[in-house]
């Protein structure tokens, strides 16, 4: 596997990207991206290298980036207004680079930046532990609403593993409680795989749950349980996660 750093466009600043290619110097015309979670990157713990690796075993191209604001791009504060125009513009990049066949996969987070962005084009999409509902893990955690009177003042930041801290504003929680997620969901009809850990405590399953019931299109939508697996899957957990994600993908990438 190769790798190659970029620099991707978009509305508000350049993001850090890798693009993997296949060892063998083929041009593919495949492409995956991946989307990290909140307060991660795009190396995510060392999960997406290897899913980028799996992927150009098979032909594809896979791309990581950080979202603006988060791992090693500027700080500026943090929203999911602004992840969703990223996310369109790294793919509008994608398709400027050659890219006839992508797809995304969004790690919780990232899968709720995946759910919300306006890209028909995609050709499926694979969420990973999905935050579908960020207001009730904000809600659980219960961090963000102790501190949500401090941010009609000033920024906060929170800490960023192997990254400068992040920032957030009072627009943070009010772009997150802007977003009708069931009528997201029920207006979701594209082809999409849902993996879950069944131990997760960050993304509950019964929340999971309920948004794939909420999707209208089960003949092209799937659920998946990976029993044992915890949000910070990893080790025999991850490759099950990889090998779902590849088979599913594989599929629609050949049609």
């Amino acid at each position: 596997m190769k790798q190659r750093k970029i620099q991707l466009p978009t509305n508000q600043q350049t993001l850090g990207g890798i693009l993997y290619l296949p060892e063998d110097d083929s041009s593919p015309t495949d492409l995956v991206i991946l989307c990290h979670g909140f307060t991660g990157d795009q190396n995510e713990w060392g999960r997406f290298p290897a899913t980028a690796e799996k992927f150009t075993e098979i032909g594809f191209a896979a791309l990581t980036f950080d979202f603006s604001g988060s791992g090693k791009n500027p700080r500026i504060p943090i929203t999911i207004t602004q992840q969703v125009k990223d996310l369109e513009s790294v793919f509008s990049w994608s398709k400027s680079q050659g890219f006839t066949k992508i797809s995304i996969i969004g790690l919780s987070f990232g899968g709720l930046t995946s759910l919300l962005a306006n890209i028909p084009e995609r050709i499926t999409t694979v969420f990973w532990a999905p935050a579908f509902y960020m207001r009730k893990i904000i809600g659980k955690k219960g961090f963000f609403m102790r501190i949500a009177a401090m941010f009609s003042r000033k920024p906060i930041t929170i800490p960023s593993a192997n990254n400068e801290p992040l920032i957030l504003e009072k627009s943070f929680l009010d772009t997150i409680w802007a977003i009708d997620i069931e009528k997201r969901l029920q207006n979701f009809t594209e082809s999409c795989l849902i993996i879950q850990g069944d131990a997760d405590n960050g993304v509950l399953p019964k929340w999971t749950r309920k948004a794939y019931s909420l999707l209208p299109n089960k003949t092209e939508q799937k659920y998946i349980e990976v029993k044992g697996a915890t949000h910070e899957f990893q080790g025999e957990h991850l490759t099950e996660f990889i090998d779902h994600s590849l088979k599913w993908i594989k599929n629609y990438h050949q049609k």
